[in-house]
């Protein structure tokens, strides 16, 4: 294991930029697998754990992303064919299920926050807490989504999610967000 400052590049075709950069500005690079040293405990890391991860990590972001500023039908392709969404104690299955119901839900700024991801092979779950807030009246959510993603033949989709309220309400009038317009541009 050695230190290398981020403008050298290695020229070992075996190391490996380790996923985080310390606090001096130092990348790490080793030879796969490699170790990351958490609080309290040590994992092995491989590589393509990492990779995995990070495309689970994408496909979340985009969940949020695509409801807020794509087409409806470009987040349904986040899901499996077959995929299960749960919520308002309604289980909903395929995407003309799932489209059905939450294509009539208001549009609003979904703000996921970090997410907890457990790896098994071809598999994985997840566990992320949200804030919605309507774009379209002065109500808001939050709660937890929890997911799980499978590996597919055009990357990580996922399988079934389930939403759980944690609380509901009327923003006051001084945060009102009645102002804030949809479809969001940028240009």
């Amino acid at each position: 294991h050695r230190a290398v400052p981020l403008m050298d590049v290695p020229v070992d075709p075996g190391l490996l930029p380790c996923p985080a950069i310390n606090a001096i500005g130092v990348a790490h690079y080793v030879r796969p697998p490699y170790t990351l040293g958490l609080p309290g405990r040590s994992a092995l890391i491989m590589p393509d754990v990492v990779a995995d991860e990070l495309a689970i990590r994408r496909l979340l972001d985009e969940y949020c992303l695509r409801l807020e500023l794509d087409r409806f039908e470009d987040w349904l392709d986040l899901f499996t064919p077959d995929a299960v969404y749960e919520v308002y104690k309604l289980t909903l299955t395929g995407h003309a299920e799932i489209a059905n119901v939450l294509g009539k839900a208001p549009h609003g700024v979904h703000i996921g926050g970090p997410a907890r991801i457990t790896l098994d092979g071809e598999r994985a779950q997840t566990l992320q807490n949200y804030l919605f807030i309507s774009t379209s009246s002065d109500e808001w959510n939050a709660g937890w989504y929890h997911r799980e993603v499978v590996r597919t033949a055009t990357g990580w989709k996922i399988a079934r999610c389930q939403v759980k309220f944690a609380r509901k309400g009327a923003l006051p009038e001084d945060a009102r967000a009645a102002g804030l317009a949809f479809p969001i541009g940028f240009g």
